[in-house]
């Protein structure tokens, strides 16, 4: 799963994040650009096209239990769900709902709102609610039915553990969005019995899910399981299918105002496939299905099983691709790691215990890395996007956001602090760009992590994970020696990344902070809004031990207030016309207790700078082709 940054970085505040950090002009000499190339568009079914979906033999699958969802009317914003059972026994006796996905809690329970059971006759049969996600069924010998109405996930507000957009559910005037678990649940003894899904829908709508259908039109599960890790998108599709390089892909989008249209996104998706196979060597699917909603929220994508869900802000396509591009890269590598490369403990999860796992950074990071590294190689992306827009926005968050525990760490703690599992998505991909220039430069430009990852699919893959307490002991064998005390610095550690170090081998000068050319003042620390207040994130080195801490929340500044609102124009409206050098007060909010600090402004440095000297080594020059290059 990749969930954008806008959830942390609101429009506003990024203005003052690059003050801040300013965009460095990167020097490229034009010999190190590469093109972006076109493929040729693979045969589309047109945009209105009904797209033909797996069909089975309604006979040949014996149905024990039938689920009929009702969203004939979409202003409800409640998803009413009756269940058709055969006889139970007195063993069938709780149902329940969802209450942990593979790290974070979900507790869909807590959405339902109405909960009964009944015989054939239709008298209601006493339940008792146990918990947020579980009912007692009493007397289930008895149960013909079961109802429920549980809420959209987009509509209702919580106040913790709210549920990403993609993992959620929502009904809207004209679409609907299941994600399984947060629609259905299930009877204790039935979990692994098929089940069929039969939708009341407005007849003007679509559907797109991986989900087969039966020859009568209604989906067949084999399981909850299978249910509940498929996405359904229901509502006025565009569709399109095709085959790419062996691959059956459908792909199904709604778009608020139609300014993005299925067939527009195809030729990127195309294009990611074509590059994944050529850096994989082969496609890692034979079948899939990608649902896309363009509406009025950014939350970024998930990766099911064989399919994947995608949720947008509506614009014009120009205006969103590059996000769009690098989100679906991420969540399609997925199918590789973790879906083929795995760690046993992902066998034992289950809706209702927590199984954190140690690799959580492979999984998350080492897919963030690949997603940006495929479309540098493929030239779906040029040098400078990936240096700046990805290398150096990551180094910029793992600053402000980044965990003072080590990946290893994180993962293993990541569903009790979701700050902490961000940082995979910045310090993991980061160690693995480094892993991956390391490794290309102990061999000489001819296995780097790309041969490691292709490894480890060969020799593990779906039907054999790899063991959880002998992870890093393989990773070392698989990258070799020379790199252990890089894992256990930098992942089972939590030392500084060496950016310098490690970038002067492929040619890329990188520093940390250098005087600007134009002398001015700054604060020397860098605020964001949460919901706390205006939150430190980030303190320069000359003005620690000055009194200001990270996690303080600015609530005055020189004797101003200090609010979400008005900190642009109080704070850093200010500061440009102070001297440097010039005293300003703070009132700080630490642990509960309001204290003002006196603080002084500091030369303004730019930060994070990166450039390309015009002439580069033999050996350098030999790396960056091996590393620009996918071999």
């Amino acid at each position: 799963m990749k969930a954008l940054w806008a959830c942390f970085l609101d429009k506003d505040n990024h203005n003052s994040f690059i003050r801040d950090f300013p965009e460095t002009i990167v020097m490229f000499p034009n010999t190190y650009l590469k093109t972006i190339f076109t493929l040729s568009i693979f045969y589309l079914l047109s945009c209105s096209s009904q797209v033909v979906k797996e069909e089975i033999d309604a006979a040949a699958i014996p149905i024990h239990q039938e689920y009929f969802v009702d969203l004939s009317d979409p202003s409800s914003d409640v998803f009413k769900v009756t269940i058709s059972v055969a006889r139970l026994g007195s063993f069938n006796n709780v149902f329940t709902f969802a209450a942990l996905g593979t790290y974070s809690v979900m507790d869909f329970g807590r959405y339902v709102r109405v909960f009964k059971a009944m015989d054939a006759r239709g008298r209601e049969i006493p339940t008792r609610k146990l918990s947020t996600n579980q009912w007692a069924l009493y007397e289930p010998q008895r149960i013909s039915k079961i109802y429920y109405e549980i809420a959209d996930t987009w509509d209702t507000p919580q106040q913790e553990n709210s549920i990403p957009e993609m993992l959620g559910t929502s009904i809207e005037q004209d679409y609907a969005f299941i994600s399984g678990q947060g629609v259905f649940g299930f009877i204790k003894g039935l979990e692994n019995l098929p089940i069929r899904v039969r939708i009341d829908h407005p007849s003007e709508w679509s559907i797109g899910t991986a989900l087969p259908f039966d020859s009568n039109g209604e989906i067949i599960a084999r399981n909850f399981g299978h249910i509940a890790s498929t996405p359904i998108l229901l509502g006025y599709l565009t569709e399109s299918s095709g085959r790419i390089n062996g691959s059956d892909v459908s792909v199904y989008t709604y778009s608020k105002t139609d300014r993005i249209l299925t067939g527009d996104l195809m030729p990127y998706i195309q294009n990611i496939m074509f590059a994944t196979y050529d850096f994989l060597g082969e496609m890692p699917i034979d079948t899939y299905t990608m649902l896309f909603i363009f509406d009025d929220k950014d939350a970024g994508g998930v990766e099911y099983h064989n399919s994947s869900a995608f949720v947008f802000k509506e614009d014009d396509v120009d205006q969103v691709i590059t996000i769009v591009q690098d989100i679906i890269t991420h969540e399609y590598f997925h199918l590789v790691i973790p879906f083929s490369i795995r760690s046993d403990m992902l066998d034992k999860t289950n809706f209702f215990k927590p199984t954190p796992s140690a690799h959580l950074w492979f999984f998350e990071g080492v897919t963030e890395w690949a997603s940006d590294i495929i479309q540098l190689r493929s030239g779906l992306k040029s040098m400078e996007d990936y240096i700046i827009r990805d290398f150096r926005q990551k180094i910029i968050r793992e600053e402000l956001y980044g965990s003072d525990i080590s990946l290893r760490d994180i993962s293993l703690n990541s569903h009790r602090n979701p700050k902490d599992y961000l940082n995979v998505y910045s310090r993991g991909a980061l160690v693995a760009a480094l892993l991956d220039i390391q490794l290309l430069d102990v061999h000489a430009g001819r296995r780097g992590l790309r041969e490691v990852i292709v490894d480890l699919q060969k020799d593990f893959g779906k039907e054999r994970p790899l063991p959880e307490e002998q992870f890093f002991e393989i990773l070392i064998d698989y990258c070799g020696p020379e790199t252990e005390d890089f894992i256990r610095r930098y992942i089972i550690g939590n030392e500084d990344l060496p950016y310098e170090e490690y970038l002067e081998k492929i040619g890329v000068r990188y520093r940390a902070k250098e005087p600007a050319d134009d002398v001015r003042s700054d604060l020397g620390f860098f605020i964001v809004p949460e919901r706390g207040g205006m939150t430190v994130m980030w303190i320069d080195d000359e003005i620690k031990g000055l009194g200001i801490e990270k996690g303080d929340v600015i609530a005055g500044f020189n004797g101003r207030r200090v609010s979400a609102r008005n900190y642009q124009q109080v704070v850093y409206g200010e500061v440009p016309r102070m001297d440097i050098g010039e005293a300003y007060t703070l009132q700080v909010i630490r642990n509960g207790q309001r204290q003002e600090i006196t603080c002084q402004t500091i030369q303004f440095k730019r930060r994070h700078t990166f450039s390309v000297p015009p002439m580069l080594s033999p050996t350098q020059g030999r790396l960056r082709e091996a590393w620009l290059k996918n071999l």
